[in-house]
């Protein structure tokens, strides 16, 4: 990051991930699954690696969008700190990074939209193990409108006092502003509609300068349509927890796959051969054209 070497910087990542780790109203599910295509569920489980792409590139044209109006109108109502400047380096230098995962495995919507349209497969990944990593947060997505206005000012807050120290001293205010920032570009990929609740989203998070000078993460591109799609790499067993070294718990098959086809392959899998895991058959009802 542009302010990497500043403890006081390092200090206030740490407490702002903690807090939007904590923010749920519901306890943290021990699983969480990302519904995938089996081809690429195979790669994933092969390499332990899953990837965090710029949400900018996102399918879903509202990506952000609503996150954005939330924290703007809630910080032009805050007196203490005005932060137009945050919000324009927010839009404008600033950029968000997610991987999506469910609470639950087998949900019929999941399956059409991500998961091949049946076809496909859930990686269970342990939550603990996602929780608890020293770079990109993991968190749940607030839908929530009473809460997402309580998160807002909880990160505004968790500054506040900071901030208002740091008036006469304009490096450091700089420094804390930019903090802030990144934490509301996290906080902008939190916040959905209502309407998408029952999708029960979380997400891996984080948020880089568009100047790849000002921070030390290894992007890569890849082709979708016409756009070349920015993303890193995640190594799911990068985690402090007593579980990272197998991070898999289960997979699901999507409920229009061969059974028997998938479940072969997936035992291939590096992450199967490492240390065996259920492999799971999808038990909802859907339509397999």
């Amino acid at each position: 990051a542009m302010y990497r070497d500043d403890k006081e910087i390092k200090a206030l990542k740490r407490a702002a991930a903690q807090l939007l780790i904590n923010s749920s109203a519901y306890p943290r599910p021990a699983i969480v699954y990302h519904y995938t295509s089996l081809d690429t569920a195979i790669k994933i489980l092969d390499s332990f690696e899953i990837w965090c792409t710029n949400v900018a590139y996102s399918t879903d044209t509202y990506e952000g969008i609503y996150g954005q109006g939330t924290i703007d109108r809630i910080c032009a109502r805050d007196s203490d700190l005005l932060m137009e400047g945050a919000r324009r380096l927010i839009a404008e230098e600033i950029d968000g990074y997610t991987a999506s995962f469910c609470a639950e495995p087998d949900i019929p919507t999941q399956w059409t939209t991500y998961g091949s349209n049946g076809r496909g497969v859930a990686i269970g990944v342990d939550a603990a193990v996602l929780s608890s990593r020293s770079q990109v947060a993991f968190s749940h997505v607030e839908y929530d409108a009473t809460r997402q206005e309580k998160l807002v000012k909880d990160v505004l807050n968790l500054f506040r006092g900071r901030m208002l120290s740091a008036r006469s001293w304009p490096p450091r205010k700089r420094r804390l502003a930019y903090v802030l920032t990144l934490s509301f570009v996290i906080v902008r990929a939190m916040l959905k509609d209502p309407s998408y609740q029952k999708e029960q989203e979380y997400r891996l998070l984080d948020a880089l300068p568009k100047d790849p000078k000002h921070h030390d993460t290894s992007l890569e591109h890849f082709q979708r349509g016409s756009q070349s799609v920015p993303f890193f790499r995640v190594d799911l067993r990068d985690s402090t927890a007593s579980g990272a070294a197998q991070p898999i718990r289960e997979v699901w098959l999507g409920p229009c796959m061969d059974y028997s086809d998938g479940e072969a392959r997936l035992k291939e899998s590096a992450a199967y051969r490492a240390q065996s895991f259920p492999i799971e058959r999808s038990r909802v009802s859907l339509e397999c054209d």
